[in-house]
């Protein structure tokens, strides 16, 4: 029996294929199939693959990620608990740039620890971590950063509480627990899978032909997941002065990775980080920028900032 390898492996079920490649190939299917199908033999099936298609990405309007996706179309417990353990990584980061940690004041933020507040967060206790963090802002609003970061803890209680609240309504879900965007993605994943089987069938002995109906590359994911190729930032952040920038916090979005600081001449360089495109937050104090930026094999990529 001849394996799917030699057509190419099933991808479409696995966690690293984001939407926007997904969109991308099923977009790309359709128009392909359609070219080869003479005397109507796929009239159905491409009816079928453009059903889900448009059920899946019929409303989505920013692909950018597939995890930006994800939380346009629903705000679950999990991801609002994900963003308030990764925000109060950064706000140990800028307590430490600043050395607050230094500060009697520094226990009022993380009265059982930082870790408990970045690791051991979870739903019996995030209510708690998460007043204890707005009453400790709300008391010392300058140190923690200003009001813009009171804003973003306040804003975390009401996504919170949200989340919970439609999660335990059943707001939005089905009765196998899943929401409509995973019920349409597993129902796309599905289709594909079933297309592949039949022109797999249909070129038994010439697996090269599937490429007249689908694209795999087009599945690839984006090059900084799971690669081991890296490449650093640095550069050198000042005012609008031009007068450099001491402890400007360099964070990597979702780059899993250690925050880097700039130093009393204003400059920073960064831990390694896989290749490719990456998006990079520098803050001091209520100043922000985010910059995009394209991470190449062995190279420390120059990215000056002005804040």
């Amino acid at each position: 029996m001849k394996d799917l390898a030699s057509y190419f492996s099933d991808p479409f079920s696995a966690l690293r294929v984001g939407l926007d490649h997904k969109k991308a190939y099923g977009d790309d299917s359709i128009q392909r199939i359609t070219v080869q199908n003479t005397g109507g033999l796929f009239d159905k099936l491409i009816a079928d693959t453009t059903t889900v298609q448009n059920n899946l990405f019929g409303g989505m309007t920013d692909l950018s990620t597939d995890r930006a996706v994800r939380k346009a179309r629903t705000k679950s417990t999990d991801t609002v608990i994900a963003d308030f353990k990764a925000r109060n990584s950064k706000l140990n980061a800028y307590f430490i740039a600043n050395n607050t940690d230094k500060e009697n004041v520094y226990s009022e933020f993380f009265p059982q620890g930082v870790q408990a507040f970045t690791r051991d967060v979870n739903k019996e206790n995030v209510e708690q971590r998460m007043k204890t963090l707005v009453d400790a802002i709300e008391n010392n609003t300058e140190v923690a950063g200003g009001a813009t970061v009171l804003q973003e803890y306040q804003d975390f209680q009401t996504s919170y509480k949200k989340a919970r609240t439609e999660q335990l309504n059943k707001t939005g879900e089905i009765s196998s627990g899943e929401d409509d965007l995973d019920v349409a993605e597993a129902a796309w994943d599905d289709q594909m899978f079933s297309n592949l089987l039949t022109f797999a069938q249909m070129n038994r002995n010439q697996p090269e032909n599937i490429k007249l109906y689908m694209d795999a590359s087009l599945l690839e994911a984006d090059t900084h997941h799971g690669t081991t190729l890296t490449g650093k930032i640095k550069g050198t952040a000042t005012d609008s002065a031009g007068h450099p920038l001491k402890n400007v916090i360099v964070h990597v979005l979702d780059g899993k990775t250690d925050n880097a600081h700039s130093d009393a001449d204003g400059n920073y360089l960064t831990h390694p980080l896989p290749i490719g495109t990456w998006q990079v937050e520098y803050s001091k104090g209520d100043r922000k920028l985010t910059k995009q930026v394209e991470i190449k094999q062995d190279e420390a990529l120059q990215v000056d900032v002005v804040l």
